[in-house]
């Protein structure tokens, strides 16, 4: 399993590619966009949708949180289709603030 890592400091979008029918990890590394330090998130949550048809593919689920790092797994129910999805994080800070920052990922078909 491939792990992607996303180095960022909170800008509204990332984007990736992943081959058909892989299954990876997508990690996001948080760091705070005034001193560039890490900034760990109280929690996280991440949905999957169909970029062209706003289909929901995986439901609004938690992601892994440790310390600055959020991440999930996509697996082949996202991958088995070469299409655009997009993962819409929801990242939570202690003082009950969200953050949204959207993925877009676009699964390349195997040659």
């Amino acid at each position: 399993m491939e792990i992607i890592r996303i180095d960022l400091e909170m800008p509204d979008n990332t984007y990736i590619e992943l081959n058909q029918n892989n299954k990876s990890t997508v990690q996001l590394n948080i760091y705070r966009q005034s001193t560039g330090e890490p900034f760990s998130p109280s929690g996280a949550y991440v949905e999957i949708r169909g970029a062209e048809k706003d289909n929901i593919v995986v439901a609004k689920k938690p992601a892994s949180v440790s310390n600055n790092q959020v991440w999930t797994t996509i697996t082949q129910t996202v991958t088995a289709s070469a299409a655009e999805y997009l993962l819409e994080w929801e990242i939570h800070r202690f003082d009950g603030d969200i953050t949204n920052h959207y993925t877009k990922v676009l699964v390349i078909e195997n040659f």
